[in-house]
């Protein structure tokens, strides 16, 4: 696909979903020239007893390899994270928190889990919203450094104003490509 919209001198830029499996500098250069904007990466989590859980098939490793990639070819990197999920402790979203920080990718968006069965266990539900309101807490102490971050759930850098704002100066694809860390506004 890549190499025909190189071949068609393709101009529209464009972004993905990418998985950390299989990737690597070779796409990542031809993506680039066939217009990629951009790549968003379902990484899950920072933390390798976790992805292993949930049974991603990668590591940290393999999503470090991916970002390194990517910045290397000029691709900017969304990754999303999941916090809280069947079997998470605190401390695993702690290391995912650390990971983002260390990784430093263009953006990061922060999601919280919510088992289907809350609906119909309300113990269940109220023993997750208690971890929920600590992973909270985590976010909002996290993120004072992180410009780039997007959590939807505390409506960090999510919001219709923002969206707004950010199309009327015609931005236009995944808004988190706009998102510019102060040390990288004048060159992006």
């Amino acid at each position: 696909m890549c190499r025909e919209l190189v071949a068609r001198r393709w101009s529209v830029p464009w972004t993905c979903y990418a998985n950390p499996l299989g990737f690597d500098r070779e796409f990542a250069e031809l993506a680039r020239e066939a217009g990629c904007a951009g790549m968003e990466i379902g990484s899950d989590s920072g933390c390798d007893e976790v992805l292993a859980k949930l049974r991603k098939g990668f590591t940290t490793a393999h999503i470090r390899s991916l970002h390194e990639i990517c910045a290397a070819s000029g691709i900017r990197d969304c990754h999303t994270f999941i916090l809280g999920t069947r079997g998470e402790t605190l401390d695993d979203v702690r290391r995912t928190l650390d990971f983002a920080i260390e990784l430093a990718p263009w953006s990061a968006i922060f999601m919280m889990w919510i088992d289907d069965q809350e609906a119909v266990d309300p113990a269940l539900h109220a023993q997750h919203e208690s971890l929920r309101a600590r992973i909270a807490e985590l976010l909002l102490a996290a993120k004072q450094d992180q410009p780039t971050w997007i959590i939807p759930p505390l409506r960090v850098n999510f919001d219709e104003r923002l969206f707004a704002r950010l199309r009327r100066r015609g931005m236009h694809g995944p808004l988190w490509q706009h998102l510019v860390p102060p040390e990288l506004q004048r060159s992006a």
